[in-house]
């Protein structure tokens, strides 16, 4: 059995920090969108505009769908991490699985409160500790109303409901236990 497994939400809830996480606990390998996109703007320079940018992030897509494949056919367990747009996501992860046997997937949907995004989003922008390629900008609560509707969960299957409001050690360990014992069921 390879196990996949998908960590899904909306600007700054606390995937990246989830995955990291979750990875060393799990002992898996993490492809993040953010680490193409870095690589990116490391060799291409950084986007001169909002569309550049989104052409960016478009190839960057494309460039983890195919390195999880590949890493699926090689039975090597993973957490694919980024925040999905569901209908776009839909025909990218059918193709991700098509034809592939003995690969058990859970969807962990990661949400907080728009006030702990705002929070944590204001926090990067004064540490500046995100790469400068990233179009960080101020926002206010109402954005991130808007990003939890728009980045909801994927029609992946199990799902499990991850509150990152508080995520601390504690609650680390519960949590790679119920995803071990989710993918185990799958089995």
């Amino acid at each position: 059995m390879t196990r996949l497994i998908v960590v899904q939400g909306s600007p700054a809830v606390g995937k990246t920090t989830l995955t990291r996480q979750l990875a060393t606990e799990l002992g898996m390998g993490i492809v993040a969108k953010d680490d193409f996109k870095e690589l990116l703007y490391d060799k291409l320079g950084l986007p001169a505009d909002r569309d550049q940018s989104r052409i960016y992030g478009s190839a960057v897509m494309q460039a983890m769908f195919a390195l999880s494949r590949t890493l699926l056919e090689g039975g090597i367990d993973h957490l694919l991490e980024s925040a999905f747009h569901p209908d776009l996501a839909e025909a990218d992860f059918a193709r991700l699985l098509n034809g592939l046997s003995d690969v058990h997937v859970v969807q962990l949907y990661c949400h907080t409160t728009p006030e702990v995004q705002a929070q944590r989003y204001a926090q990067r922008l004064t540490e500046g500790t995100r790469h400068p390629g990233h179009p960080d900008q101020s926002k206010d609560i109402s954005e991130f109303v808007d990003y939890n509707q728009r980045y909801t969960q994927l029609a992946l299957q199990p799902c499990i409901d991850v509150d990152t409001t508080s995520l601390s050690d504690k609650e680390l360990k519960p949590l790679a236990q119920n995803i071990k014992d989710t993918l185990e069921a799958t089995s």
